[in-house]
């Protein structure tokens, strides 16, 4: 989740993409999922869709948006291009699964 703020930040200097904000109770300022980590629930319904979005997470290009533009690391080390990022790799035992599950997704 992020504040009011930050949306008001993204949207000036991203102002080509669409974004809102989510009231979750009456009077709400709202705010958005901005999550840079994912996984799927044991208890999840929609297990394929939610593995389709994970994949579409690992996509190099998106990796390089939430390095470059987010300031986040990617897990997948040298996806991002420019050298000048290419050393802000984050990676874990859990990012190892997550890749591994999204390339070979449970049938």
């Amino acid at each position: 989740m992020i504040n009011a703020s930050s949306v008001a930040i993204f949207k000036n200097h991203h102002s080509e993409v669409s974004v809102s904000y989510t009231p979750f109770l009456p009077k709400d300022i709202g705010n958005i999922l901005c999550s840079t980590v994912g996984g799927i629930a044991e208890s999840s319904k929609k297990k394929s869709v939610a593995t389709q979005f994970l994949r579409f997470l690992l996509l190099p290009i998106v990796q390089q948006y939430i390095a470059t533009a987010l300031g986040e690391y990617p897990i997948i080390k040298g996806i991002i291009t420019n050298r000048k990022f290419n050393d802000q790799t984050y990676t874990n035992r859990e990012s190892f699964e997550l890749i591994k599950t999204a390339q070979n997704p449970p049938k």
